[in-house]
């Protein structure tokens, strides 16, 4: 149970550093290079969170316990990772040669673990583990790329787009289509008897299609479109289950909404992949496209419903969880909109939409300030 606790509390500390760096596309944009913001926010703030939340579900996936030891720290080695990564955009290229290695190591300690997992799990293992597995296994792809391409600087265009793309569709994008899988349900309220079955037949299409747009970006970009064409279907259908369960989802709030709303906004990213191959819209604006309409609203709906949980366990707690999920599902529809038309405007040059996105994102800092204080009042209140 003090395990339990202590990881929730990890968690939420994790959840509050990616906000953090979240907001900071907003004060930093213009005053530091697009390269460094963007890895501030996926080394330092996504990087260590989507560590350990593989880590906490692939326990619940496989009906184990919580990982102890080397893998419970490596959340922790990740953000040095993410650190490092800043350092050789910012400063120093051969910092990466010492960041990749250990960002490396970090998957394949992911997949052996999530192997062990899988062998030892009672009554078989959730489709959804495959996922996490495909995702470990692309950061291990993306971090090799980074390595042999701060060795080889001749080849650094060209494994930059391969690490780029691994990074962005393998290891955030698989592990977030595959938790959306089972997540849209669980806030929706709602059962899914067909996930278990999508999860098992799109998985081959989201490893053709990271696998296409990472080569098609570095050497022969029509495939690039091979491989977003294969994306499309794991997120149609999903897309399509959401609507069929929930076809009033428009017209409503609440916790599903965000969550919906970034998968929208990962469909948007696979449309703009046309215009892209046919030369018409430049790659680089894909970049905040996939930030704001698809990582922001993923980030606050999954937190709108996890934090919670994170931040209060035990019996007696199911009241507490209610009662936070609503402060932080309120406004949750209009703050999934701004998020999806900042990310829109930005495709299209507007930049100053980035400050629009920044407002949603100081909106749901805000309302996790409430909860957090909320909570440690009335855990005060209780220990006394």
């Amino acid at each position: 149970m003090v395990h339990g606790v202590v990881h929730g509390k990890r968690l939420a500390v994790l959840a509050v550093v990616t906000l953090l760096s979240f907001v900071s596309v907003g004060a930093l944009t213009g005053t530091w290079s697009v390269a460094l913001v963007v890895h501030i926010v996926l080394g330092v703030g996504v990087f260590p969170l989507l560590t350990a939340m593989m880590i906490h579900f692939t326990s619940v996936l496989t009906r184990s316990r919580q990982a102890e030891g080397l893998v419970a720290w490596l959340p922790v080695l990740a953000m040095v990772v993410g650190l490092m990564a800043v350092l050789t955009v910012g400063f120093d290229r051969r910092i990466g040669l010492v960041g990749a290695p250990l960002g490396l190591l970090i998957g394949l300690i992911l997949l052996a673990w999530m192997h062990k997992c899988a062998r030892q799990a009672l009554g078989g293992v959730h489709p959804g583990l495959r996922w996490y597995q495909g995702s470990a296994m692309f950061l291990v792809v993306a971090m090799l790329a980074m390595e042999v391409g701060l060795q080889l600087p001749e080849r650094w265009l060209v494994l930059r787009g391969v690490h780029l793309h691994c990074n962005l569709l393998g290891f955030l994008g698989m592990a977030a289509v595959g938790t959306l899988q089972v997540l849209l349900p669980t806030v929706g309220g709602y059962t899914d008897a067909d996930s278990g079955r999508r999860l098992q037949l799109d998985y081959k299409y989201a490893v053709m299609g990271t696998l296409g747009a990472a080569v098609g970006a570095a050497w022969f970009r029509p495939l690039s479109l091979v491989g977003l064409a294969c994306w499309l279907i794991p997120v149609v259908h999903l897309a399509v289950s959401v609507l069929r369960h929930r076809p009033r989802i428009w017209f409503e709030g609440g916790g599903l909404f965000p969550l919906f709303g970034a998968l929208l906004g990962y469909l948007s990213l696979m449309l703009s992949g046309l215009p892209v191959a046919l030369g018409w819209m430049d790659p680089a604006r894909m970049v905040p496209l996939f930030f704001m309409a698809f990582l922001f609203p993923l980030v606050t709906g999954a937190l709108g419903y996890l934090l919670p949980l994170w931040l209060r366990q035990g019996d007696g707690s199911a009241g507490f969880h209610a009662r936070d999920r609503q402060v932080l599902a309120r406004g949750s529809r209009w703050r999934t909109l701004i998020f999806l038309g900042s990310g829109v405007a930005m495709a299209a040059g507007e930049g100053w939409s980035v400050y629009l996105a920044v407002v949603g994102l100081v909106w749901f800092v805000v309302q996790v300030m409430v909860v957090v204080i909320s909570e440690s009042r009335s855990l005060g209140r209780n220990a006394v």
